[in-house]
Parts: structure tokens; sequence; C-alpha cells
């Protein structure tokens, strides 16, 4: 069981980092919410797992470093080199090296080299897709003149992050689900306090952070604890569904039936993870506690 320490100091530390750098920077950083998550999970992960991280010993320090050169690319692509090209292809290659090396430390005889890389370039490659995905719906949010449309791109995130989070920590290793939750955790403040003082907080670039953050985890737990292919599928692709918004017969929609497709669509697969790795939780529990 997590301690109260765990609790404060890996999540509600996270969470109070990055509400206020968010709102101390969002009107002079354009990417403010990257770096305020980013660095939120940063923060987090640190007070979590206070081991070596170079070489990274353990998968999710994988997502650590990558965490860490994300921001540093989102810093330079602010202040130094504002090339769209740039930040596309340092994001997809950071998300790369990543992914390769959650799979170098896989240490199961049953996976070959060439299985470990043939794996690795598909995941990469559908990863790749769904941030591409990713960053045109939040440029359409980013861009839209409503408040409620970047409302509903980051609501979705968050909650499918938070339920991401909640299948991690129920298939095998509650230290992955701690680190999953962070995302959420970090981003969930942010939400809540920017409807009231009516801030806009989506940006294109969140979309590579998300899938190194959340993905990433998915993928750590799929390979070195107890997630199912059919949870991890259906985690992964969880929030494509928010592209529905570029569906024509969604388009025609008023306005908050297009807003509830979206939402609905991004987080049933979710909801469906979570209830199906819920239910084989509590089938274990119960029958670990069975009388003999």
């Amino acid at each position: 069981m997590l301690s109260l320490s765990d609790v404060l100091l890996g999540l509600g530390l996270p969470a109070l980092c990055a509400a206020i750098l968010f709102f101390a920077a969002r009107r002079a950083v354009g990417d403010a919410l990257v770096f305020a998550v980013g660095v939120g999970f940063l923060v987090g992960y640190v007070a979590i797992n206070r081991s070596s991280w170079i070489p990274p010993s353990e998968p999710a320090h994988c997502v650590f470093l990558g965490a860490a050169a994300i921001l540093l690319v989102a810093a330079v692509h602010q202040f130094l080199w504002p090339s769209a090209w740039f930040w596309h292809i340092a994001s997809l290659l950071i998300l790369a090296g990543a992914i390769a090396g959650v799979f170098s430390l896989l240490a199961d005889p049953d996976w070959t080299a060439s299985q470990k890389v043939g794996w690795a370039c598909a995941i990469w490659a559908v990863s790749t897709l769904i941030t591409i995905g990713l960053e045109l719906r939040c440029r359409r949010a980013s861009a839209s003149d409503s408040a409620s449309d970047d409302c509903v791109v980051a609501s979705a995130l968050v909650i499918v992050s938070g339920l991401s989070a909640a299948v991690v920590g129920m298939s095998g290793t509650q230290t992955y689900g701690q680190i999953a939750a962070i995302f959420p955790v970090a981003s969930a403040p942010i939400v809540l306090l920017s409807l009231p003082l009516r801030a806009r907080i989506i940006s294109q670039h969140v979309a590579p952070l998300y899938a190194l953050l959340v993905n990433g985890m998915l993928l750590c737990t799929y390979l070195f604890a107890a997630l199912t292919p059919l949870n991890a599928t259906l985690l992964f692709v969880a929030p494509v569904g928010l592209l529905a918004d570029f569906v024509p017969v969604a388009r025609r929609r008023p306005t908050w039936q297009r807003f509830a497709i979206q939402l609905l669509a991004a987080c049933i697969p979710a909801a469906i993870a979570f209830g199906l790795a819920l239910s084989k939780f509590l089938s274990e529990m119960s029958g670990e506690f069975a009388p003999y």
C-alpha cells in the first residue's frame, strides 16, 4: 500500500509544482502546459524513485530521461530555435529513444533481438501516428475561439491518462501506477483552474509529451508487469477518439453534441480497459483471500 509520504511527495508535490509553474508562466511562455506537466513529472519521479538514472537500469528510467529531453527541446524551441520541423523531428527521435531503451532492458529469453527491434519499430510507428493525430487536434483547439474546445481536449487527456494510471496500478505494480498517475495529477489542477480564470491551456506540443509519459508507462507495464494486450491496446489508442472532431457528421452537430462525441469516443475505450482490469483485479484479490 502507498504511504502518506508517497502520496504527498509523488503526487501532491507534482500537482502543486505544475499548477504554480503554469499560471506563473502562461502569459510569457506559449508551451506553459508542456513545461508545467513535464517539470511536475520529473519532480514526482525523483520523489518516487531515487535510484541512479544514468545509465537507465529500470524501464521507467527511459521515460524519465525522455521527459527531461522533451523539456530541453521545448526550451530550445521556445527561446532559441522556433522551428516546427526541429520540434517534430526532435520529439519523435526522443520517443524512439525511450521505446528503444525500454526494449533494451527486456531480458526475457523468449524475445529475440530481431523481435525486439521489430516490435520497437512498430510501436514507434503507431506512437508517431497517434502523436501526429493529437497534434492536429490540439492545434485546432488552440486556434479555436472557443475556450470550451480547449477544455474538452485537455479534459479528455486527463481522464484517459487517469484511467490508464488506474489500470497500470492494477496490473501488477503500484510503483508504475503511481508514476503513470503523475501526468493526470499534474494536469488536472491546471484544467480545473483554467475554467474560472478563462485561461487557454492546450498547445499542439503537449501531444509528444502525452505519448511519451502515458503510452511509455503502458509499454513498461505491458513488458515488465501484467498489463494485458487488450487493455494496452485500448488505452494506447483511446486519445484517437478526439479526432472525431474531424468527421463531417460530427462537425455538423451542435457544439455540445460535438464535444460529447469526442469525449465519449476517447473515454469509452479507456473505461472498458478500466472495467476489465478492475474485474480481473477483484477476482485475483477474492481468490487470494478465499478460505482454504
